[in-house]
């Protein structure tokens, strides 16, 4: 009998432990599943509580087909995936909701394609967006409806990236245009409720994850090169242009949020943002490319290599690890993402704040 009783108490004993070794393992598996910033869902991230007035938005901007021309807003949109304009009886245009790829399916930049910089958009009602190029017929566009024309791109940092086909016409419109051939080029369109978003695990952004700690999926744009907002002060421009020759515009940097107030380059360090009652995380310095040596208005090429090459001077990434990942390119701007969306809604003139605790 005595020996029976040992033997459930045995038992018992070793299906005690087993629950509780089954226990903290998939404890510590949740744990070791969780432990980077981009695995986690932000509801589980807490939002500071102090917030601290830093300056005012001075100018809203978006540019509705990747590496086109810019739309300057007197009041916009809060997405998740970037700035939207707003207005009535229109398709609200996303900031780089379209994009132009080749029927290889690789996209296209103002670095492929100079000519890009010169294509404007513009909603034409609910279901149509107009296309013009100087000195060129317009191409007016309706938008697709259905999943039917889904494509995948080859993306920035080797990702790829889903896009609507906008058709044949589209295709050649952007095709001579750009090319000043018939065929080579199609136009693509996000719509949030047909295209699957970018994630962190996907080509470099996985790399650049483990440098940038608080880089996270929600906080990628449509079709923008990594985040769906870009903040500049307007102090750190006027830095700048009082070191240049000739002095440049904001649009060279092509950022969404200008802010007004702030000193020169203390955006650098910002790390949550509340603009209204929608908050933002900055999570990684804008680094800069050749793109800035062009003039956003006329597509010509500053034969000095001009704001580039004074950054490069005095804006390099201070940490090492980090420079060498950015391939010593400059700092111009800080990318963030929307974590918690609030009315949704900015104007010019409203004030930001940054956090304090």
């Amino acid at each position: 009998m005595k020996q029976l009783e040992s033997s459930v108490v045995i038992a018992a004993s070793v299906t005690l432990a087993a629950v509780i070794f089954a226990g903290v393992f998939f404890w510590r598996q949740k744990k070791k599943q969780t432990f980077f910033y981009s695995e986690r869902s932000l509801e589980e991230i807490e939002v500071p509580l102090k917030w601290t007035k830093v300056g005012e938005v001075s100018d809203l901007v978006i540019y509705p087909l990747k590496g086109a021309q810019k739309k300057r807003l007197e009041e916009a949109q809060f997405t998740e995936r970037g700035l939207r304009e707003m207005q009535p009886n229109k398709i609200s245009l996303l900031d780089r909701g379209f994009v132009v790829f080749t029927e290889d399916n690789q996209f296209i930049n103002v670095k492929k394609n100079i000519k890009l910089l010169l294509v404007d958009t513009e909603a034409v009602d609910e279901a149509r967006v107009r296309f013009s190029f100087p000195d060129s017929e317009d191409l007016i566009v309706k938008l697709p409806i259905d999943k039917s024309t889904l494509n995948k791109i080859g993306f920035d940092l080797k990702q790829t990236v889903e896009t609507l086909d906008c058709g044949d016409e589209a295709a050649t419109w952007f095709s001579q245009r750009l090319l000043n051939q018939q065929t080579g080029l199609r136009l693509g369109c996000f719509i949030k409720s047909l295209v699957n978003q970018r994630i962190v695990k996907d080509g470099l952004m996985e790399e650049y994850s483990k440098y940038y700690k608080k880089l996270h999926g929600d906080y990628l744009g449509a079709y923008s090169d990594m985040a769906s907002y870009m903040l500049m002060g307007e102090e750190s421009l006027k830095d700048l242009n009082n070191r240049l020759a000739k002095p440049v515009s904001h649009i060279n940097f092509r950022p969404n949020i200008l802010v007004k107030g702030s000193p020169a380059f203390s955006e650098d360090c910002w790390d949550w943002i509340k603009i209204g009652d929608n908050v933002f995380r900055g999570f990684k310095y804008c680094t800069r490319c050749i793109v800035t040596t062009i003039n956003p208005d006329t597509a010509e090429k500053d034969p000095k290599f001009e704001p580039l090459m004074t950054l490069r001077k005095y804006r390099q990434v201070k940490e090492d690890d980090i420079r060498k990942l950015e391939n010593n390119s400059p700092v111009m701007g800080l990318y963030a993402g929307l974590h918690q969306m609030g009315s949704g809604v900015v104007r010019i003139g409203d004030p930001i704040y940054v956090n304090t605790d």
